[in-house]
């Protein structure tokens, strides 16, 4: 008896010195995390500013050069809206359908019928997959369709000629929002497929990132667990922000205090005069190309309605075009970069020292604690020796 005491007390004091070895003590575990946290901010911070000869890990792993994936798709979703984002093509901007195919990344419907000249019908609002982890959240990739190349001026008669009052040479101002609001209808299905891309390319950067620096899983798997919640309520922020902006620019009295908007309107009003001119110019050599006193005092009768539709188009078209590029920088800005990339809150600056040293006990020990199998076994090796403690002093 005694002899076997003395074989199982070694053997077991060293398994449990084996499983001290393998896991983080209490003291320990902070610093372990806080270890772990300064690596992912300082690999953050590089993919942040492009900096990627700082480190190798980008060379390895090209979804983790945040700011190059970001800035592409900022700009895809810029060409989308000014491309794609209106239902009409405005009068004065009729022209050949755009090829998206040429500027990558923009996705189309292979599969669908195309127009004259080859161009698909159809375009996809989503460039990314979805994250399992997130999709509960984001809005699914949809097919709209492209700006319809004729019409815009029958559109806009049949609305004036049926919300048209006893105006005189005028319209009711509510019809700028009204035929506003159908011209931009594809803009929410755009920009929120736009942050829903932003938001899955950082969620594939936090957890690639949090994969290749912290590779013990239980712990990985632990801090996913403890992250999770508040990366989704950031995350959930910026999709807010997008339906807010958006609920502004389309719902909301149109307003703009962009001299722009009188710039493109007295254009388009100038245009418009120079093609009716053109007709009755004439080169006289000396002058160059002139047109008559007479001819440009000529009578050219317009009814009150064809008058009043091309006045709408072109003070549309001026408004859509500041409108536009409004929405698309206050996105990219507010939603994009403030909520998801540089702001204070984003959810790359969620796992950082400053987040483990306000862990509590009991989150420290779920994620970085013992394993409880080796708990389990640790306590039954603790009992088993001090049994063995107990015989060795009875039979000395």
């Amino acid at each position: 008896m005694f002899r076997s005491i003395r074989v199982f007390y070694p053997s077991a004091a060293l398994s449990i010195h084996f499983i001290h070895q393998t896991s983080y003590p209490p003291a320990n575990q902070s610093k372990y995390l806080i270890d772990v946290a300064t690596r992912f901010q300082e690999v953050a911070s590089l993919a942040l500013d492009a900096k990627y000869w700082g480190n190798d890990i980008f060379n390895q792993h090209s979804n983790l050069k945040l700011a190059t994936l970001m800035v592409n798709r900022s700009e895809a979703f810029s060409k989308m809206v000014e491309e794609m984002g209106h239902t009409y093509q405005f009068e004065a901007a009729i022209k050949s359908l755009p090829e998206p195919l040429v500027w990558h990344p923009l996705k189309f419907s292979s599969d669908q019928e195309t127009e004259t000249g080859g161009h698909p019908k159809l375009f996809a609002t989503r460039l990314n997959d979805n994250h399992e982890e997130i999709e509960d959240i984001l809005c699914d990739n949809e097919e709209l369709d492209l700006p319809k190349s004729q019409g815009i001026l029958s559109w806009l008669t049949e609305v004036y000629r049926a919300s048209r009052g006893f105006e005189l040479g005028t319209f009711d101002p509510s019809l700028l929002a009204i035929t506003m609001k159908e011209q931009s209808k594809k803009w929410d299905s755009i920009a929120l497929g736009y942050i829903s891309d932003v938001v899955t390319m950082v969620h594939n950067f936090v957890t690639q990132l949090l994969q290749l620096i912290c590779p013990d899983e239980r712990v990985r798997n632990g801090l996913t667990s403890v992250l999770t919640d508040s990366l989704l309520e950031r995350y959930k922020k910026a999709v807010a922000q997008v339906a807010f902006i958006l609920q502004v620019e389309r719902s909301e009295k149109p307003a703009t205090q962009n001299h722009y908007f009188n710039d493109t309107l007295e254009k388009c009003r100038q245009k418009r005069m120079q093609q009716v001119m053109s007709e009755k110019s004439f080169d006289d050599c000396s002058h160059g190309t002139v047109v008559r006193l007479k001819d440009v005092m000529s009578h050219h009768p317009m009814s009150n309605i064809e008058h009043t539709v091309q006045d709408l188009h072109d003070i549309l078209k001026s408004y859509y075009q500041v409108a536009w590029k409004r929405v698309v920088d206050v996105v990219c800005m507010q939603a994009a970069e403030h909520h998801l990339i540089s702001g204070p809150t984003t959810p790359l600056k969620l796992f950082s020292p400053a987040f483990v040293g306000i862990m509590t006990p009991e989150q420290l020990e779920e994620v970085a604690g013992e394993d409880p199998r080796q708990k389990r076994t640790r306590k039954q090796l603790l009992k088993e020796m001090e049994d063995l403690e107990k015989g060795k002093k009875i039979l000395t």
